[in-house]
């Protein structure tokens, strides 16, 4: 916290925040491994089944930290539930804060499940397991309605503290000029992994549906990994639709800009970020509920029912025969995403630190 901070700095405080680089960060950066490894002494584990062996050498690497450093720390906010750090900052007096950046997941894995694999022929992908209590946390922040009713669904009954996240607002909206011409074409985009997770089968269905109508003059961009249980319905779909591009990771800069009509029918998230980024272009939004967004539906933004292909396709198709509503939408996002910026997020975060002094 800086002296020329809004908030009065004038005493001295220690604050802890712990916080494990993202595997995909680890993994595909040596410099951020060796900095990880440096900083933390610990071991990295990149198969997905030894995660939780991991998250076991980080959280002992991280007592081992503390222990040695001889600081006591009066607020700690961490991502993910280390439970050897917990409990020896609970020791110290330490007010635990923990980032459920995330929805809970097996809180309504069934419900989630049932969305992914509609067939009904797909063995589950995760076990069942009893929610965590999070009896030895504090507060847990948590970034939408959708999280906090997830939680509350899971019978965690800890206090929560709802911070939006934020977008960078300080980029220009591109907002297209309204396309009459019978010839134009309107550009669709999807960020994210490209998987059931994130309802792009439905997607798929709603995408098939409006080919039927505007093969011509509709294109979709598709921005991420494919991820294993969509690759043959992504192969299936290229080689029939021409207008569809799997564009992999990608610098979302260059393609925000490329789009008329942001969608994204997730079928389980926290806050979804790329919503944010969307709306801060003027891109009006299709999502769900639980993507855990800041839109108001029909205000700025479409939000359609959970693995609902048909809602998808009627909502898709209105905003591209609807020039006036695909701007009128993408305008209203944008100004309502101005009150979401970093900076809001940092200082909501901070006043819940200096609270708790």
């Amino acid at each position: 916290i800086s002296q020329d901070d809004p908030y009065d700095t004038s005493y001295s405080v220690t604050f802890l925040m712990i916080r494990r680089p993202p595997r995909s960060t680890r993994k595909e950066s040596s410099a951020a491994s060796d900095v990880y490894k440096r900083q933390v002494p610990g071991f990295l584990f990149m198969v997905p089944v030894l995660q939780k062996l991991d998250i076991y050498m980080y959280d002992r690497a991280i007592v081992s930290y503390l222990k040695s450093s001889g600081n006591t720390y009066r607020v700690a906010h961490m991502q993910g539930h280390m439970k050897q750090s917990i409990s020896y900052l609970e020791k110290q007096g330490t007010y635990i804060f923990i980032d459920m950046s995330s929805g809970y997941y097996y809180a309504c894995q069934d419900q989630v499940e049932s969305y992914m694999y509609p067939e009904n022929n797909v063995k589950r992908r995760y076990k069942k397991r009893k929610p965590r209590s999070y009896k030895d946390i504090d507060a847990l922040f948590v970034p939408s309605d959708f999280v906090a009713n997830n939680l509350n669904k899971a019978g965690v009954n800890v206090p929560q503290v709802r911070v939006p996240f934020g977008a960078d607002t300080s980029v220009t909206p591109t907002y297209r000029s309204p396309k009459n011409e019978a010839d134009s074409t309107i550009t669709f985009l999807f960020t994210g992994y490209v998987g059931r997770r994130k309802g792009v089968h439905y997607l798929f269905e709603a995408w098939k549906k409006l080919c039927e109508e505007n093969k011509n003059n509709i294109q979709l961009l598709l921005c991420g990994q494919v991820t294993a249980d969509m690759r043959e319905e992504v192969e299936v779909m290229k080689e029939t639709y021409r207008n569809i591009e799997f564009c992999g990771f990608v610098d979302m800069s260059e393609y925000y800009p490329k789009a008329d009509i942001f969608v994204f029918p997730t079928l389980f998230e926290g806050s979804a970020k790329v919503v944010y980024e969307a709306m801060s272009y003027g891109l009006p939004v299709i999502t769900t509920e639980n993507a855990g967004s800041i839109i108001e539906h029909e205000k700025d933004g479409i939000i359609v029912p959970l693995g609902d292909s048909d809602r998808l396709y009627e909502a898709m198709k209105e905003l591209v025969e609807n020039n006036r509503k695909r701007n009128t939408l993408g305008a209203a996002g944008r100004k309502t995403v101005e009150g979401y910026t970093w900076d809001d997020y940092a200082k909501s975060i901070v006043a819940q630190y200096l609270l708790k002094l």
